[in-house]
């Protein structure tokens, strides 16, 4: 669970107009922490939601995630964060991405006016 959060924050950071349905975030954070070709587990999935157009643009994609996947919040700052919405009728697909974006670091400045005790903040 933590796993699919972090990844779901990554996504929205870095493919922000992109949406991921909740199945799929799980099976990208599962070959994620389980397989030894990431890249050629998410090619088709990223390369299916545009994201990236072959395969040699979706290792730069892939690259791009597990940098942002390095640069990641702790787990329990992300978990406030929900995961971007399945694309809708009404077209609020990079709105949704772009809520789950800000309610990640929302939870994060929370979390650290929390840490730092600085009560007139929080």
């Amino acid at each position: 669970a933590a796993a699919t959060k972090v990844l779901a924050w990554a996504l929205a950071q870095e493919l922000p107009d992109i949406s991921f349905d909740e199945v799929v975030v799980e099976y990208l954070a599962e070959s994620w922490r389980n397989s030894e070709d990431v890249t050629e587990a998410w090619s088709p999935f990223l390369i299916s939601h545009n994201a990236a157009s072959d395969d040699d643009a979706a290792l730069e994609v892939v690259n791009r995630i597990l940098e942002r996947l390095r640069e990641a919040p702790a787990p329990d700052i992300v978990a406030g964060a929900a995961l971007p919405a399945a694309s809708g009728a009404n077209g609020s697909t990079a709105t949704a991405a772009a809520r789950a974006a800000e309610e990640a670091e929302i939870v994060g400045l929370k979390a650290l006016l929390e840490q730092l005790a600085l009560r007139q903040y929080s």
